[in-house]
This record gives C-alpha cells, sequence and structure tokens, in this order.
C-alpha cells in the first residue's frame, strides 16, 4: 500500500459583530488540501471563500490535527473523503495493480476566523507564483515537519545541519502516520537529547523556494512547518543523540549572536521569542 501525506487547512468561523451568524458556523467548517507553494492561512480563507462565498479573516492558529485513512480506488481514479468534509479526487499512479491502495496521513491546520464581509468581493488568491528557477524539469516536493521554538535567557535552542554547516530549530520532517506533537518530541530528543515537556502549538510557518536538498538534488521545494514550544532541561547540556542524522550539533545559542543569514531561516519562530 502506497503512503502518502496531504496537509489540508480549515478555519472555524466567528461572525463578525452586527453580521448575520447563519452561514459563520458551518458544520463542518471549510477546509481544503494545501496547493503547492500555499500557505496553510491562505488555503484556509480560500476555502471559506469558495465553500461559503465569504470573506474571512484569519486571528489565529488553533490547533493540528493527524489522522490515517486508506482511500481505494474506483474506475482508474482514487476517490476518497477527507474527514467527511472533503470530496476529493486523486492521481491514480501506482507501482503495482489497479487493486492497489494508498494509505494517506493527513495533517488539518485549524485555524480561528472572523468573516469581515459578505457577499464576497473578491476571491482571496491561491498558491504564489512559483519561485525563480522552478519549473518544467524540476520536481515539486512539499513537506510538513515539527519543529521547537525554546529559549532560556536570551538564549536559543539550535541543532547545526551535517549537510549544510548552518543553525535551525531543532525539528523535522513528520513521519507517516505520526501526530505532529509526537515528531516534535522525538526530533527534539534526536537533534537535542533533551526531552521536551508541557509542548503547545505556537504557530504554523510556509516556505518556498527552489534549492538542492541533503542528497544534492534540485528541488521546488514547499515546508509547511509546524512550531511548538514547551519545557526542556536548563541543567543539561545538549547534545545530538541520533545516530547518522542531519544534526551534527546542537547548543543554546545567544539570539544577538545569530547571524541576519540564519535569522531569516526561523524568522517566524523569533517573532515569538520575548
Amino acid at each position: 500500500m502506497r503512503q502518502e501525506q496531504l496537509v489540508v487547512a480549515s478555519v472555524v468561523l466567528a461572525p463578525h459583530p452586527g453580521d448575520e451568524p447563519v452561514a459563520a458556523h458551518a458544520d463542518p467548517p471549510p477546509a481544503d488540501v494545501v496547493r503547492h507553494g500555499e500557505h496553510p492561512r491562505v488555503a484556509a480563507i480560500r476555502a471559506a471563500a469558495e465553500q461559503l462565498g465569504l470573506n474571512v479573516g484569519v486571528t489565529g492558529v488553533r490547533d493540528v490535527t493527524s489522522r490515517v485513512e486508506v482511500v481505494g480506488e474506483l474506475d482508474g481514479t482514487l476517490h476518497g473523503r477527507i474527514d467527511g468534509r472533503i470530496d476529493a479526487t486523486f492521481d491514480a499512479t501506482f507501482d503495482g495493480t489497479a487493486a492497489d491502495a494508498v494509505s494517506r496521513h493527513v495533517l488539518d491546520v485549524v485555524y480561528d476566523g472572523v468573516v469581515l464581509a459578505t457577499p464576497l468581493p473578491d476571491v482571496p488568491p491561491g498558491a504564489p507564483e512559483p519561485p525563480p528557477g522552478a519549473g518544467s524539469g524540476v520536481p515539486r516536493v512539499q513537506r510538513a515537519g515539527a519543529y521547537a521554538v525554546l529559549q532560556n535567557e536570551g538564549r536559543l535552542l539550535l541543532t547545526r545541519l551535517r549537510y549544510a554547516g548552518v543553525w535551525t530549530l531543532p525539528g523535522g520532517g513528520i513521519d507517516h502516520g505520526e501526530a505532529p506533537l509526537d515528531a516534535v518530541r522525538r526530533e527534539v530528543h534526536e537533534e537535542t537529547g533533551l526531552e521536551l515537556t508541557d509542548a503547545w502549538l505556537l504557530d504554523v510557518d510556509s516556505a518556498h523556494f527552489t534549492g538542492h536538498g541533503p542528497d544534492g538534488t534540485l528541488e521546488d521545494f514547499h515546508a509547511v512547518r509546524m512550531l511548538y514550544t514547551g519545557t526542556v532541561p536548563l541543567d543539561v547540556e545538549p547534545r545530538v543523540v541520533e545516530v547518522d542524522g542531519s544534526s551534527d550539533a546542537a547548543a543554546w545559542v545567544p539570539i544577538a549572536e545569530i547571524g541576519e543569514r540564519d535569522r531569516r531561516r526561523f524568522e517566524v519562530a523569533l517573532r515569538h521569542v520575548t
């Protein structure tokens, strides 16, 4: 059975003061698949426009849920429902027989939103234009990951990427069927040797660029990153415990000493650092 991962964005709406609440309390809430290069926040706004005809604003991220569902083949095309909310048709490209099915890992980014105006004046934009260099011959890759934003006395817990020699937040890709919260706990332990406790969702970030992956392959890369914070022991020196992983060092780095080039990689995370 083939394994796939899909990122979905939904928005739970409250009416703007003075507006009629009838359409705002949609059950189930509007949701749609996050397109390549599209920020989940934009996907949620687009879903409300296309499915409810409402112009909405996002007020914050509520949760990220995770589930695995099996989608079977029917008449040469895959058909499935995402949590009973979205009818979706997927390309049927299999390595095996026509009886193959897909184990789909769905990550649902749930936003809180408010109705701004009705009727909708303009449909919000979808995915942005691809970055320079993206085009035919460059494979598209969308990857969901979970990362930790951990600070202490003006320092940020960072890990160094083995293949690039640059510092970044501890974290990484979410495995098939893995809950984002479990993923960030696992990644923090693998890359820093520390146990992450009392973790909670901080923000959701999106990055879209064309560049070379760890194996040197040129990719049109879209990263959807779930940012968590929490507590780690402060009396234990961080160290990489994963063998042959992507990180080769871990340290508490003074925020004031982080270079501009490094800061750009986790700009959204730094907005939450006091």
